[in-house]
């Protein structure tokens, strides 16, 4: 995953979308709760770090949310993010119906 965030193919969201239809619910919620906070910065990164190397811009962090929302079937969590996406890159409303 670090090696994935770093890279600026962008190859961790296809990842994400490969892997988070296969996980179980259970897991795709600790997925969710690591990275929203690595999202919020909290915590000791340098400590997340070595735990879990997931170096990702924000972008990255809330794209990776969305594929778990829709793989949870959680369309409040969707539109959360969608909501939160920090850099005014929302897919809008019709892409985001596409999506649930």
């Amino acid at each position: 995953m670090a090696a994935l965030g770093e890279s600026s193919h962008g190859y961790l969201i296809d990842v994400a979308e490969a892997l988070a239809v296969y996980l179980p619910k259970p897991s795709l919620e600790r997925w969710d709760q690591l990275l929203l906070a690595l999202q919020n910065g909290s915590g000791n990164p340098q400590k997340a770090k070595k735990r879990r190397s997931y170096d990702c811009d924000a972008s990255q962090l809330c794209d990776v949310r969305q594929v778990i929302a829709r793989a949870r079937n959680d369309l409040d969590g969707l539109i959360a993010l969608e909501e939160r996406n920090a850099h005014g890159r929302k897919t809008g409303f019709w892409s985001l119906a596409k999506n649930v």
